[in-house]
């Protein structure tokens, strides 16, 4: 082959790669050039981007026989779609205690398992309450889990305004918040934005004996023949006039 033709043939080889290589990034970047409908287009697999239907449908979550499932982000969370139970559930998709997730409420709460509504039916839970007493159209959806605190609560409420609440209840419970928003602080990559500047450490936290000693238990029984147990003292610890708490 002379040089001219090896030229041409050099030329027409650089023209086809060319022209391949400039549809193959139109395809990747802008394939509706190309005619393609959006529907018709693939998500490529990425770690940074997780299939949302596998994530909120997680085998691994509604398999599970706990009640509280390990979260790397808020530590813990309650279990989605958790059946009722009575004294608790039932879960929605989210995870929350509600009969279903609305696309918007007019009132949004957060809280742990006071606001939850450990040991009481669904019913009887503070949010539904609320729900009974305000107009049909308003609207009360719950995001508490128990043994959440104060970080937790903001994680919540940062996510929680996805359903442009009017009014949004944070239920800070003094009987033992204070000391876990210390440790979430310590001990999780959500708390370290709210670590305390005051130079103390994980390990300043006062010790609060659990259980109860048994003369600080007042046993209770309502007239309706519900029977509980008070704990002041040990709850009171929650809130002494220490640096940490």
């Amino acid at each position: 082959m002379n040089n001219p033709t090896k030229e041409v043939v050099l030329y027409l080889a650089i023209t086809i790669v060319t022209i391949v290589l400039t549809l193959l990034a139109i395809y990747r970047l802008a394939p509706t050039l190309l005619g393609i409908p959006e529907d018709r287009l693939l998500v490529r697999s990425s770690a940074s981007k997780l299939p949302f239907y596998e994530v909120i449908f997680s085998k691994q979550d509604l398999l599970s026989g706990k009640f509280i499932l390990p979260d790397p982000l808020v530590k813990s969370r309650a279990r989605p779609l958790y059946p009722n139970h009575g004294w608790t559930g039932p879960h929605d998709i989210l995870g929350f205690r509600n009969l279903l997730v609305p696309g918007s409420t007019d009132v949004l709460v957060i809280g742990d398992s006071q606001t939850y509504g450990n040991n009481a039916l669904i019913w009887e839970n503070w949010p539904h309450l609320l729900q009974q007493r305000l107009d049909d159209k308003q609207r009360v959806y719950s995001m508490a889990t128990g043994g959440w605190g104060a970080i937790q609560y903001y994680y919540a409420l940062i996510k929680g305004l996805i359903f442009a609440p009017r009014v949004i209840v944070v239920a800070f419970y003094t009987g033992n918040d204070p000391p876990e928003t210390y440790s979430m602080a310590f001990s999780t990559q959500l708390g370290r934005e709210f670590l305390p500047s005051t130079g103390l450490a994980a390990d300043d936290l006062p010790h609060i004996a659990y259980p109860p000693a048994p003369e600080d238990a007042w046993p209770v029984e309502f007239a309706d023949g519900t029977r509980t147990i008070f704990t002041p003292a040990y709850r009171a610890q929650s809130s002494q006039p220490h640096p940490a708490i």
